[in-house]
């Protein structure tokens, strides 16, 4: 495995990271792949295989990049929100303190070329669905296989509603514990997944630490919906596999310190 941009991120500041836990415990699986495959066995699961996911979002300019967060404060130690700066100017920020720069949809597309599957992740800041078209357009020749997800269920209603062949997932959490733009009617409806009504989605992504939600259980239990866990800081995950019969099992964990990305 060659050195990535999180391996130099970590070395330059290690205190960014949780618990100083950094790349090398969560990227290790080339050398941890037999203690990740006997915790995959633990989890009763009997299959698995690696996959890519990043962030998409639209610059002011109408370009798709993949970038994990709204703004670039955290990541390239600028000011601004992506959806209000033009890629021109974007192209000249720098992540982590390295010389990457940040690639667009389209060149992402061109490396990966259908080597690994892709995991979607679409940020709708507002109610305009209008990434939602141009990420489809993108997409249309690209012969890989791919899934979308994202805490907006406008996002998975587009999805079902034009493109229902494509598996899609509801990303969620306790999203009404603190301040947020968003109405709190809306996070509160995404919260209990009470919109999976609406987008009827073929998995929900709920943060491990808020699964204790009667939402999460009754889509599991009811519905029969498969449920997957982000993100993990290497807490214990027994209980996680230790569903009952007739609930629906987990089918994968996104996060640091437990399998490897």
């Amino acid at each position: 495995r060659l050195e990535s941009i999180w391996d130099t991120w970590s070395d330059l500041s290690i205190s960014d990271f949780y618990n100083k836990v950094g790349s090398y415990v969560g990227n290790n699986f080339y050398e941890k792949y037999e203690d990740d495959i006997k915790l995959l066995k633990s989890l009763h699961m009997d299959s698995f295989r690696t996959s890519m996911q990043w962030s998409r979002l639209l610059t002011k300019d109408g370009k798709l990049v993949v970038f994990h967060d709204d703004d670039f404060r955290r990541i390239c130690g600028e000011k601004g929100k992506v959806e209000e700066t033009d890629y021109a100017r974007m192209r000249t920020y720098r992540l982590s303190r390295t010389g990457e720069k940040i690639p667009l949809l389209s060149e992402v597309l061109r490396l990966v070329d259908g080597k690994v599957p892709l995991l979607i992740e679409v940020k709708l800041p507002s109610a305009d669905t209008e990434v939602c078209r141009r990420l489809d357009e993108e997409l249309q020749g690209y012969r890989g296989k791919y899934m979308v997800q994202s805490f907006n269920s406008l996002v998975l209603r587009w999805m079902k509603k034009h493109r229902n062949e494509i598996p899609r997932g509801q990303l969620s959490e306790n999203l009404t514990r603190k301040p947020d733009t968003t109405h709190y009617a809306l996070r509160f409806c995404v919260k209990y997944l009470l919109s999976n009504c609406m987008c009827r989605p073929d998995f929900i992504s709920y943060r491990w630490s808020d699964r204790k939600n009667p939402g999460l259980w009754l889509n599991r239990v009811l519905f029969k919906t498969p449920a997957a866990a982000w993100t993990l800081h290497g807490e214990k995950v027994s209980d996680f596999s230790s569903y009952k019969e007739g609930e629906s099992p987990p089918v994968y964990i996104e996060g640091r310190g437990c399998l490897g990305e």
